[in-house]
């Protein structure tokens, strides 16, 4: 597994940012790229909803074990934010999932969701979403305050565990992906 420890990070509207520290991984087999910036705590306020998508799929995918983050088919959402404003994105994905052969708490499936690439928080790189080979429904949810201009969110995966490519599979079903945009 993966250690961490991290100092606090405090924000303070959009523009000052005190971090006074990061995170630090022990050995992993499977490591992502270093995510930059700091993680840590992270203050976001809105006003009215503005807009709902969502999209739901209850065809389940396997997801092969790689050397990377996987795309789930299909779960992408897309926003547009008028010129010269910002929204604040609350983003949440439920699924029922499995993780096939797997031998937790060693392995199991890592999450993030990206905004237009860029991963929306809360992110440091190692967020777990399951592990157990029984079937369960987990959810997320992340958040972004996003400035004028077209978004696309994207739903990514990465089974990690410490054996040769080929031995895991996750299996992803009944899911629902959603955006709730504010003010």
């Amino acid at each position: 597994m993966f250690s961490r420890s991290r100092r606090p990070t405090v924000a303070i509207g959009l523009t000052a940012i005190l971090g006074l520290g990061g995170f630090v991984a022990a050995q992993d087999v499977q490591q992502p790229p270093d995510p930059g910036g700091d993680a840590g705590f992270f203050a976001y306020s809105g006003g009215a909803a503005k807009a709902k998508r969502a999209r739901t799929q209850t065809t389940g995918q396997i997801i092969n074990e790689s050397l990377g983050w996987v795309n789930l088919n299909g779960a992408t959402l897309s926003y547009t934010v008028p010129a010269l404003t910002t929204d604040l994105f609350n983003v949440a994905f439920s699924a029922e999932c499995r993780l096939i052969n797997g031998v937790p708490p060693g392995d199991y499936v890592r999450i993030r969701i990206l905004d237009n690439g860029v991963p929306m928080e809360p992110y440091d790189g190692f967020q777990a979403f399951f592990s157990a080979n029984g079937y369960a429904t987990h959810k997320g949810n992340w958040i972004r305050r996003a400035a004028g201009g077209t978004h696309t969110m994207q739903v990514q995966f990465w089974i990690v565990d410490g054996l040769p490519l080929g031995v895991l599979q996750a299996s992803i079903d009944d899911w629902t992906f959603e955006l709730v945009v504010y003010e």
